[in-house]
């Protein structure tokens, strides 16, 4: 089992991220895991992936906050809310309190610029890190969005870290206001307590191929017929659409190709069928006009 903390402000494709995680899920090998994920006033794209891949499989998650009150509402299927001001002193104190007995810690990081190790937008992910493996915990930190690669500093940066963890005590976490429900195993695999669907706009939902707009429609309840397009899914989770329609599928235009050497052993030559139709029609006339006048 394993408890994952995701942290940072980096970002990568949605397509990667999806690949990332199923591989995270792979490595432990069917065994339960969740999350913490850092929750903000203003998301990425890459957080609200994150937290919409959470939702559709069902997995558990907690959130970490320094402001509750104007944290994002993208996060509605949270078990567990943890508010400090210190993010990092409240990250080493998860790492230490929040894994059951077996489960493994796991830092997922994501950096702003993977190429630059002392970049200033990530200096607070940075220096959480640091403090997170000088802490006596055992602890992995994992490189999110660059391949999963091992984040690993000296013995004199351990050293620091661990000098400035111990100088702030612990702010207690505010609990849930409802128990947490069982952590989940694999994706897939329901919780006892089932997170509400998130909004989604549009312009993520365009982003999304069919299968994903399938399961959020599924979440929504609404049943549309084999083939719909997805343009007819968006319309239907944004609530914009009437009832569901019919199977959409167009029928191909049909076009008979009558062969030449056909139509003359039918009798009709190489006359125009326009040109025989008046002509049958001028016969049919001028046979009324005769039997009138008699």
């Amino acid at each position: 089992m394993a408890m994952h903390i995701v942290l940072g402000d980096g970002e990568m494709t949605r397509k990667a991220l999806t690949e990332t995680l199923k591989d995270l899920w792979e490595s432990v090998e069917g065994q339960p895991f969740w999350f913490i994920v850092q929750g903000k006033s203003e998301p990425t794209d890459t957080d609200k992936n994150l937290v919409a891949w959470m939702h559709t499989n069902e997995v558990y998650y907690e959130v970490l906050t320094d402001d509750e009150e104007s944290m994002s509402d993208i996060y509605t299927g949270s078990q567990n809310t943890h508010t400090a001001k210190r993010l990092s002193q409240k990250v080493v104190n998860l790492i230490k309190s929040s894994p059951e007995d077996g489960e493994d810690a796991i830092v997922l990081a994501l950096f702003t610029d993977v190429n630059d190790p002392d970049a200033e937008s990530d200096r607070w992910l940075n220096n959480t890190i640091e403090a997170v493996l000088g802490g006596e915990a055992p602890v992995k930190v994992l490189a999110l969005n660059d391949g999963l690669v091992e984040i690993e500093f000296g013995a004199e940066e351990k050293e620091e870290a661990k000098e400035e963890a111990e100088d702030e005590p612990a702010k207690p976490s505010k609990s849930a206001s409802k128990t947490p429900a069982k952590k989940s195993g694999p994706p897939g695999r329901p919780l006892n307590v089932k997170p509400k669907a998130p909004e989604h706009t549009r312009e993520e939902l365009e982003d999304m191929d069919l299968a994903a707009l399938k399961a959020i429609a599924a979440e929504k309840g609404i049943d549309l017929p084999a083939r719909t397009r997805m343009s007819t899914y968006i319309a239907h989770i944004l609530g914009e659409a009437g009832e569901a329609p019919a199977a959409e599928v167009e029928e191909p235009t049909v076009t008979k190709v009558v062969d030449p050497e056909e139509a003359r052993s039918n009798g009709f030559g190489d006359i125009d069928v326009e040109e025989l139709v008046s002509l049958v029609i001028d016969g049919v006339i001028t046979k009324l006009v005769s039997a009138l006048k008699r």
